[in-house]
């Protein structure tokens, strides 16, 4: 079997699944309209619920039963520990250059050409 056999056939065989198909959906939408003629799909929003009265309720609790303590620093570094960073400053473009030209920056990840 040659490509331009195998092409054809296949052509020929989605035409005839598709022509079944468009057939297949008009005959079903003729039968379907004669039975119902009104449209199923209305739009209706939503009704919204009536309003409620809402009541605010004061318990408020004495500033002595609430256990409030003053954070110092010493205690933010324990609940938020931050990773030491070790860094030179900012370096300029001509310092930069200077140092690549000295290799002193190393790049170690692959070069995409």
């Amino acid at each position: 079997m040659t490509w331009i056999n195998f092409l054809s056939s296949l052509s020929v065989v989605y035409t005839l699944y598709y022509v079944f198909n468009l057939l297949k959906d008009a005959y079903f939408s003729n039968r379907n309209k004669s039975r119902s003629h009104k449209e199923p799909f209305d739009i209706v929003p939503p009704k919204e619920p009536p309003p409620e009265k809402v009541a605010y309720i004061s318990q408020s609790i004495p500033n002595d039963q609430l256990n409030l303590k003053e954070i110092t620093p010493g205690d933010l570094s324990e609940i938020f520990p931050l990773p030491l960073v070790n860094s030179t400053g900012g370096v300029n473009f001509q310092d930069l250059l200077a140092l690549i030209n000295k290799e002193a920056i190393e790049y170690s990840k692959a070069i995409p050409y």
